[in-house]
Parts: C-alpha cells; sequence; structure tokens
C-alpha cells in the first residue's frame, strides 16, 4: 500500500491527481506500461524508447553519478481507478496497490501508464533486474492520474514535451565542465564516453576569452548578448575536436594549449589584419566557417613548427609559416569574380569562404588551406 498526498487541484475533466514517493518494488519489474505511438492504429503516444538514453542513465545509476529527483509522471487507467484511493484524510490517502513480490511476479490489476519519464523507468529497471535487493526499496517521485483515459494522457505528454526546451549545447558544455571540475564522478564518466574533450575545450576557449586580444569579447557565452561576438563558445568548442583529441595536446595543459592556440591566432592577425580591424563581423574568418577550417589545419602548421626546431608558444614561428596560406587562398565569390587573401574571407557576396559553409564545403575549404600548408622539414 502507498500513501499518497491527494492534490487540491485537478485536470479539467475531474480526474483526481495524487503524488509521493514510490518504492520501486511497486513498479518493477513490469508493473507498468510505456503507451508507444503506433500510427497505423492510431493509438499510444510515446516516442520510441533510445536505448543509448536508457544505457547512459543505468551505468551512472549502477556508479552512483546520479540522481533521480524529478516525479515521474504516471496515470491509473479506467473507470474504477479512484476506487483504490482509500482512508482519505486531511489531503493524505492510501493508494490499494501491493508491491510485487518477485522479479518474476506478473504485472498487478492495475498497473502504472508512463505519460513521461519511460527513459527513467527503463534504466532502473535494467539495474533492478541486476540487483533486485539493492534496488527494490530505492523510492522515486512520482505524480499519478487516477482513471485519465489514453486521451487525457495524450495531452499531458504533448504539454510536457512540446513546450519543454533542451539545454542549448553551450550551456551543457559550460554545466559540464564546471561538473567534472567539482566531482571526481563526473570525470570518470567523461573519460568513458570519450568527452574529455570538450572539457578540455570549454577550459581553452575560457582561457582564450580572458588572455588572448584575438578573441577577447568576441565569442559568445551562454545567455550572453551577441553585440559585438562573432562566434557562439560551443563553435568555437567543437572547432577543437581534431586538436584536443591528438596525442600531443593531449599531453598539453590547458593553458599550454589556450597559449599555443593564442600565439597562432596572434599570428593570423599579423599576416592577415584586414578581418580583425573595425566590423569583424564582416569576415567569416572569426565565424563558425572560418575558425573550424583554421583549427583543422593547425595541428599540421604545429608539427612544421616543431621539425623545425621552433618553440610553438612562440608567434614569430607561426608567422613565417601560414603567411602563404593567407596569402594565397583563393575562390569564386558568388558574383564569379576570383577573391584572394583576405578578400576570400570577406562575408556576404564579396567573399567566397561562406560558399564553404555545409559539411562538403568545409572539407573543400580545409583541403584548400592544407594544400597550403608547407612541408616538414625530415633529416
Amino acid at each position: 500500500m502507498l500513501r499518497v498526498v491527494i492534490s487540491p487541484t485537478k485536470l479539467r475533466d475531474n480526474v483526481t491527481v495524487i503524488s509521493g514517493h514510490m518504492p520501486l518494488q511497486y513498479l518493477l519489474p513490469n508493473n507498468f506500461i510505456v503507451p508507444v505511438r503506433h500510427a497505423e492504429k492510431k493509438v499510444g503516444y510515446q516516442r520510441v524508447v533510445e536505448r543509448s538514453r536508457v544505457n547512459k542513465l543505468a551505468d551512472d545509476l549502477r556508479k552512483n553519478r546520479t540522481d533521480l529527483p524529478t516525479s515521474l509522471l504516471l496515470n491509473i487507467r479506467g473507470s474504477n481507478a479512484l476506487a483504490l484511493l482509500m482512508d482519505e484524510q486531511n489531503g493524505v490517502g492510501t493508494l490499494q496497490i501491493d508491491a510485487i513480490d518477485s522479479p518474476g511476479a506478473t504485472a498487478t490489476e492495475h498497473p502504472f501508464y508512463v505519460v513521461d519519464g519511460q527513459h527513467r523507468i527503463l534504466a532502473l529497471k535494467e539495474v533492478f533486474e541486476e540487483d533486485t535487493a539493492r534496488w527494490s526499496k530505492f523510492t522515486i517521485p512520482f505524480i499519478c492520474f487516477l482513471g485519465a483515459t489514453e486521451r487525457q494522457e495524450m495531452e499531458q505528454f504533448y504539454t510536457v514535451n512540446s513546450t519543454a526546451k533542451s539545454v542549448k549545447t553551450d550551456l551543457a558544455l559550460d554545466l559540464l565542465k564546471q561538473r567534472v571540475e567539482s566531482d571526481s564522478r563526473t570525470l570518470d564518466a567523461a573519460v568513458e564516453r570519450g568527452e574529455v574533450w570538450k572539457v578540455k575545450a570549454q577550459s581553452i576557449t575560457e582561457i582564450l576569452d580572458k588572455e588572448c586580444r584575438v578573441w577577447r569579447g568576441t565569442i559568445r557565452f551562454p545567455n550572453a548578448p551577441k553585440e559585438n561576438t562573432t562566434i557562439s563558445s560551443n563553435g568555437f568548442v567543437s572547432s577543437l575536436k581534431r586538436l584536443l583529441q591528438s596525442s600531443y595536446f593531449q599531453q598539453l595543459t590547458d593553458q599550454q594549449g589556450a597559449d599555443i592556440i593564442g600565439c597562432y591566432w596572434t599570428a593570423v592577425q599579423r599576416v592577415c589584419p584586414e578581418p580583425f580591424e573595425d566590423d569583424v563581423g564582416q569576415f567569416s574568418l572569426q565565424k563558425s566557417v572560418g575558425v573550424n577550417a583554421c583549427h583543422h589545419i593547425l595541428l599540421n602548421v604545429v608539427e612544421v613548427i616543431r621539425s623545425r626546431g621552433n618553440s610553438v608558444f612562440e608567434v614569430a614561428s607561426y608567422e613565417e609559416i601560414i603567411d602563404r596560406i593567407f596569402r594565397d587562398v583563393e575562390g569564386d565569390n558568388a558574383r564569379g569574380d576570383v577573391v584572394r587573401g583576405a578578400d576570400f574571407w570577406r562575408a556576404g557576396s564579396g567573399g567566397a569562404a561562406g560558399s564553404f559553409s555545409s559539411s562538403t564545403g568545409q572539407r573543400v575549404l580545409i583541403n584548400k588551406l592544407l594544400n597550403l600548408v608547407p612541408q616538414m622539414d625530415i633529416n
């Protein structure tokens, strides 16, 4: 039997709403139904489960890396569902539902229909079946309708999921970095999922915003106004993936990585100054298309510098290598004219770089720049 709180607010169709905390043995392993949408039959409304989400959450639960404080949204269907609510007094009552005694037990006569929270339930089911003794007493908050129809469930599902907004990637990256810095378990999870580069990239992006004159005030961080920024922090972080997954950059501290990238961009500014003067928004060089391409070739540039025995922490080391790249890169603009050097990076119809924004175009642009990188000095 479950002790529950009876909400004074009902659904528009006078459906009673209750809430409480439910030990998993009342719900698992099979006392629930996920009403997945069947378009042909015109029944159900839930999305098909994403196993990757379930597996990720189950793994975090096993390793005690996460909590589940938000409520499941459930319903007990049937006109007699309200009769399950007994002993009402001062807004509290008892729901006449029995706990399931064993993993192989059949569902009760009144299963819970999952309106919202199927991935949480399925992840809990996975760990519950692995270690029933540990998880059967685990409690999870829930809100439950008593006697709502499938149509009413569907309306609530639509309201919850059509008005919710996913966390923007730039904010998610910012939060991931903060979590890693304060919780070693989050770092362990990032290592397992191959996401450590994201944490490093976020840190480097923040350092460049503070310390590199080229990028100070031009990277847009979460919830910041656009103003004079040219690229989001997410775009900048994503552009660093190839660099930070290389064995060379993995060995560097965040500060060292930021120093190298800062020297590189300072050299870019010196050999191709026009895009960094006045209104930087007039050039694609500081936007995603340019930043991604420039960061993609940086590893090659670094290898050339090292092959010559020069320091990767000196701006001059980059200038002599990239001067030709930014002087000779060329392409056709929207008017059919060949543009070269700084004009190549001009935004709009006057420049050519903007036409390489697609994934295929990015590969072509990167190849253009790579062809202009000098060969390494091999002794």
